[in-house]
């Protein structure tokens, strides 16, 4: 054989190779379930939302604190503010610190070293908890009456915490401005 006549024979073939139509054969793209392609497939996703403990507490920033105001009289000295607890589980957990930490009450200074101690009422509407003391100790309450369902309260409140400067305590220290900031932890149990 030739080579001139090899290379007709070749060229025929690709030729005819060339013009086999693409539409003479289909390729589907299908995911089956299963080991088969099929016209139609379906297919299943196990899908898992886990949501954690959350707290939150709203409603304290631009409030101003809490303010006692007074001259010595015959009564106890309170102040309070009222704030939004959130909790998504049936129970939490409260701590009230106090940053003043010269001794083991809650206390406001002068920054002079004259302090004025004084107690904190956490009240939820269930669980009423009076701190007296900057030892750490939380309390644990159930969530009856506080938000389950909305981090703001709808822009209510749900809990009252109150300071209460005992009128003895009030009475015996120099006039001035005396002041602390208290640290408030919520956690979920």
């Amino acid at each position: 054989m030739k080579t001139g006549k090899l290379q007709k024979i070749f060229i025929t073939h690709l030729m005819t190779l060339i013009s086999v139509p693409l539409s003479a054969a289909s390729i589907d793209a299908v995911i089956a379930t299963g080991s088969g392609i099929a016209a139609t497939s379906t297919g299943q996703i196990e899908l898992s939302i886990t949501k954690g403990d959350a707290v939150a507490i709203s409603g304290i920033s631009g409030t101003g604190g809490i303010t006692i105001t007074g001259q010595n009289a015959g009564s106890d000295k309170t102040g309070f503010i009222e704030v939004c607890t959130y909790v998504t589980t049936a129970t939490y957990q409260l701590e009230i610190n106090s940053f003043n930490t010269v001794t083991s009450e809650f206390d406001a200074s002068d920054g002079l070293g004259n302090l004025i101690p004084f107690s904190v009422l956490w009240d939820d509407g269930t669980n009423a908890w009076t701190f007296s003391n900057n030892t750490g100790v939380a309390q644990t309450g159930n969530t009856t009456t506080i938000s389950t369902s909305d981090p703001v309260c709808a822009g209510g409140t749900n809990t009252t915490i109150t300071v209460t400067v005992r009128n003895s305590d009030f009475n015996k220290v120099p006039r001035g401005n005396y002041s602390d900031t208290l640290a408030i932890i919520i956690a979920a149990q």
